[in-house]
This record gives C-alpha cells, structure tokens and sequence, in this order.
C-alpha cells in the first residue's frame, strides 16, 4: 500500500515512512488505591448551625396566667397601701404645717376666712400633685414598685409581665378616683377578680404581681407568704378605722 502527503503526488510504499518520529502518546493516568484507615465514630464533628432569634427566644404568653403564685392578693395590696399612706400622711401633714405658717405670715392673721381658702386650695393643689408623682414615679421606675408595695414583695406591670412607664402609672393613679368613688368598691373587687385586679387595673391594663415574676422568664409556681408585719399592718390600719369613727361621733354627741 502507497500513501502521500497531503497536496503531494509523491507516493511512497508505507513501509518506507519513518514512523519513529510520531509524537508519543501519554499513558493513561493510573488510580491508586487510598489508603485503609480505620473509621472511628469520634472522628466525625458536627458544627450546630444557629438557630434566629425567633427560634432562640422564650416563649412568651400575651397576658399573665391567672395563678395564686402570679398575682398579688387583696390582704397584701392592702397592706401595701396603708404603708404608703402612712408615708404620704406624714409628707403631707409637714407640707400643710409648713403652707400654714407662710401664707398666714404672708397675708396677717387679721385675713381670716381668706387665708384659710388660699391655704386650702395650695395644699389640695400641691397634695394631688405629691401623691400623683409618688405612685407614677415609683411605680414606672425601675424597682416598679412603691416603697409600700416593696416591703410586701410585690410590684406593678402592664398584662404581660413588663415595666409599665410614666404615661401608664399615671393613668393607673387617676383610675383610683374611679376605684374610690363608689365607697371603694373599686378597690374592693381585686379580692375576687380575675387575676386580682382593681377597678383602675383594668383601666391602665396592669397587674399588681410577685417580685419575683419577670419577663420573659418562666412563672412561679409557688405563692410568697404573707409576711408577719403584713397581718399586723392590716389589723392595725384596719382597726384604726372604726376606732377613729366612733370617736368621731362621741365627739359629736358631746356637742
């Protein structure tokens, strides 16, 4: 058999071509075995992936549950409030004295019925102010409580556990215009409500609880006792009351 270049008519016998200077062909490559290795089930390590926020953060209930461990009672409230008006009795009780002596410096003891109304009007201005500042003021700060509410282990927050602010507490303090208006029956409902609440709870949408209820963490599950000088705030306070009365009226009789 004759073969030629291409283009070319010079043919040879294929015999006579030199193949010796055909480029050489690479050998395919060879795959070598991998070593053996023993598998150990430590050798394996798992990195967690993380999770949102979402995913990570506490379950969180839209209202308080309704539980003995969560709310405040009646008896304990009321002892708080009598401790608180003791303090603010003795801060207003200064502050009349001291309105007194002014205007009655100011105007002479000749002004008479003048005097008296001018000092009348300063101290009911001045008293619903102190009173107003004192419960807004503690209650949406940061212990939430005020100093009578303190020394009962409790405190105030909106209905989901959380700090209330200074718009709420203050809306909390006139709604207890409402609670007294009708012989404090507003008050008095907290005994038997749902979740314990006052009249003016439901209108600030607050609740009086445990110190130790927080947000975002999980309830209690026992109720604090009522502690000893709790049961003698009340029956001292309470018993005041129908002492103060009945001297009331022997002094009227006397008359």
């Amino acid at each position: 058999m004759s073969v030629a270049e291409v283009g070319s008519k010079d043919w040879k016998p294929y015999r006579a071509l030199d193949l010796a200077a055909a480029p050489d062909v690479a050998p395919a490559p060879r795959s070598e075995p991998l070593p053996e290795k023993p598998f150990h089930a430590g050798d394996i390590s798992v990195t967690p992936v993380p999770r949102s926020k979402a995913a990570t953060a506490p379950s969180l209930a839209l209202v308080l549950p309704d539980s003995p461990a969560v709310h405040a009672g009646f008896w304990r409230r009321c002892a708080a409030m009598i401790i608180d008006g003791l303090l603010l009795g003795v801060a207003l009780a200064i502050l009349q004295g001291a309105l007194s002596f002014a205007v009655l410096g100011t105007m002479g003891m000749e002004s008479g019925v003048g005097a008296l109304l001018a000092t009348a009007g300063l101290l009911g201005a001045a008293s619903l102010v102190i009173q107003w500042l004192y419960f807004a003021l503690f209650e949406s700060g940061a212990a939430q409580a005020t100093p009578g509410k303190r020394a009962l282990g409790i405190k105030v927050v909106d209905e989901r556990g959380r700090r209330i602010g200074f718009g709420r507490a203050s809306g909390r303090y006139f709604g207890k215009i409402v609670s007294g208006a009708l012989f404090g029956i507003g008050y008095l409902i907290a005994a038997w409500t749902e979740r314990k609440r006052a009249l003016h709870d439901m209108i600030a949408d607050t609740c009086v609880v445990f110190d130790t209820v927080e947000y975002g963490r999980a309830m209690p599950s026992e109720r604090p006792p009522m502690p000893w000088y709790g049961w003698l705030v009340n029956i001292v306070g309470l018993g005041a009351v129908p002492l103060l009365v009945g001297l009331g009226l022997a002094a009227g009789l006397r008359w």
